[in-house]
């Protein structure tokens, strides 16, 4: 009985090519293959969930307590186990062989992993990308070395120290105070937005359901698009509310939406503030203009709240950041 040729996987080289002690397998172009019988990657139904997993994973950190009875402290350890446990067990679940082979090289390896996690350090760093870096090579390239191709290393230098190093003195005098001295001081951009979510966050949640009904109602979103969003947002607003361990003291939260925020800021912490303030953040400019940021808890310093002891009993390491440069 004669056996069934199998379907040539893998053609022999054409010819070796000796070039002194090597040699060279040359071989043949790679044949089309149809887009049917190549392996699905990942089907959209599974994206959307597969991101707010890496999103999670990205902001866990052993300074923010979990949402148990306990409120129990992950260790940096046990948060990357459960990361990579967690999204073995969802892509092993659907058959995202594709999925899982991509996430598992390219970000969920411990080498990795030490690039992008926010569990990988001891602090919470203030930026979550390597934006800032991009962008002063992006204003260096365009303004100062536009005119030359491949410079120098010396005509480098002295572009650096004639042009980019007055314009970074300029900026650190505004943001040390030493620019306009007795004149009243803006606010930085950081602590614009910082106010902004501040002010959303002290809305009750009446108020801030009609104001995100309205943005999408006067948006470009139109349609079906349109009417997705406000039925996602009813959802949100209809889901069951959770009780979090909220603490003003270490400034931290239990909650999702501080987990993920840019600021470390809540609801919860927001109007406990107010609460014990007396409304003076919505009131007084002064509140946003001293503020400043820490890469260890509690991460603000808020008169009133937090004494200047209270820096000293949570860390050693804990750093007081200038309000410009965070």
């Amino acid at each position: 009985m004669k056996a069934t040729p199998h379907k040539v996987t893998c053609w022999p080289p054409i010819f070796i090519l000796k070039a002194g002690d090597q040699r060279i397998p040359i071989w043949p172009a790679a044949g089309k293959i149809d887009k049917t019988a190549r392996p699905v990657f990942c089907p959209k139904e599974h994206r959307s969930i597969l991101v707010e997993k890496f999103r999670v994973h990205f902001h866990q950190h052993p300074s923010i307590p979990l949402n148990d009875e306990k409120r129990m402290f992950l260790t940096a350890r046990e948060i990357y186990a459960g990361a990579v446990h967690d999204v073995y067990q969802y892509c092993f679940t659907h058959d995202l062989s594709q999925a899982w082979a991509y996430l598992w090289n390219r970000w969920y390896t411990p080498a990795q992993w030490a690039l992008w996690a926010r569990s990988a350090a001891e602090g919470i760093s203030h930026l979550k990308t390597t934006m800032v870096v991009e962008n002063l090579w992006k204003h260096m390239k365009s303004r100062d070395l536009a005119q030359f191709n491949r410079p120098r290393l010396d005509l480098v230098t002295h572009l650096v120290i004639t042009g980019v190093l007055p314009r970074v003195q300029l900026t650190l005098d505004a943001i040390l105070d030493r620019k306009r001295i007795g004149r009243g001081k803006v606010l930085t951009p950081w602590q614009v937005d910082f106010k902004q979510r501040w002010q959303d966050m002290s809305l009750s949640d009446a108020e801030r359901l009609i104001k995100k009904q309205l943005a999408v109602q006067k948006g470009d979103l139109k349609g079906k698009k349109r009417d997705e969003k406000l039925e996602q947002i009813a959802q949100d607003e209809a889901r069951e509310r959770g009780t979090y361990h909220t603490d003003l003291q270490r400034w931290t939260c239990s909650c999702h939406s501080y987990l993920i925020s840019r600021f470390l800021l809540c609801k919860h912490l927001v109007r406990g503030v107010n609460t014990a303030l007396e409304n003076n953040p919505l009131t007084k400019l002064s509140f946003f203009s001293g503020l400043s940021r820490a890469w260890h808890a509690p991460f603000y310093s808020i008169p009133g709240i937090h004494e200047p002891e209270d820096w000293r009993i949570w860390g050693r390491s804990t750093m007081m950041i200038p309000k410009g440069l965070c």
